[in-house]
């Protein structure tokens, strides 16, 4: 699958490194939460010891439970990780297409810190950004989004902003990947195989496609 990692302030795909990203925002998986045994280290994947894919109860296929509900867990007390923050943490996978490349599809995992909080000016975290859009009867397949670091923050933080309406010929190529099965594997919740994270997460109620 194509990554898209983040990695000091910078956008990582494969060998390249970008400091932004015009893409479209294909589809969007639920939030969930992933709790890691070991301290992230981006040059040593890991799988999560516990997961959840709708932030209430850890999924069937974990062995480990650290809780019945996550409610409960201990790992989902503030200040049970370093900071203040959370052990077990929120993100949201999206699935992206490159303005170049509207028919390949690419995973962003998006931390907690980029889908929560306020906007300021056009700097939009991912919930913002989706209210905006829906303020604006605007589909997030329908439009170029533009997504960059927030140079203030000391954490791994990105931000969103529309850029330009798909013409005609790129809305029907995108409007065909929504479905597609690449588009299903980068936002479906899958640990079989060991799998990189990007960055400290947090939760949100979920960024949502309309088209």
């Amino acid at each position: 699958m194509n990554r898209v990692s983040l990695r000091n302030k910078r956008f990582k795909i494969g060998n390249d490194e970008y400091d932004h990203l015009k893409c479209v925002i294909v589809n969007a998986a639920p939030v969930h939460r992933m709790y890691y045994a070991h301290k992230y280290d981006p040059d040593v994947p890991q799988t999560p010891v516990c997961w959840s894919s709708d932030t209430d109860r850890p999924d069937a296929q974990v062995e480990n439970k650290q809780a019945s509900r996550c409610m409960d867990c201990t790992h989902n007390i503030r200040g049970s990780a370093p900071n203040g923050s959370r052990a077990c943490r929120f993100s949201q996978k999206l699935a992206i297409s490159m303005e170049d490349s509207l028919e390949e599809i690419y995973q962003l995992h998006v931390p907690a810190s980029s889908i929560f909080g306020r906007a300021v000016g056009n700097h939009m975290p991912l919930q913002e950004y989706a209210r905006f859009l829906s303020k604006n009867s605007t589909p997030s397949v329908s439009i170029f989004t533009k997504v960059y670091f927030d140079g203030s923050s000391s954490v791994p933080k990105i931000f969103f902003t529309p850029v330009r309406p798909l013409r005609d010929t790129e809305l029907k190529v995108v409007e065909e990947m929504i479905t597609h099965s690449d588009t299903t594997k980068a936002i479906t919740l899958d640990f079989s195989s060991v799998q990189e994270t990007s960055c400290p997460f947090e939760k949100t109620s979920g960024f949502t496609i309309s088209t």
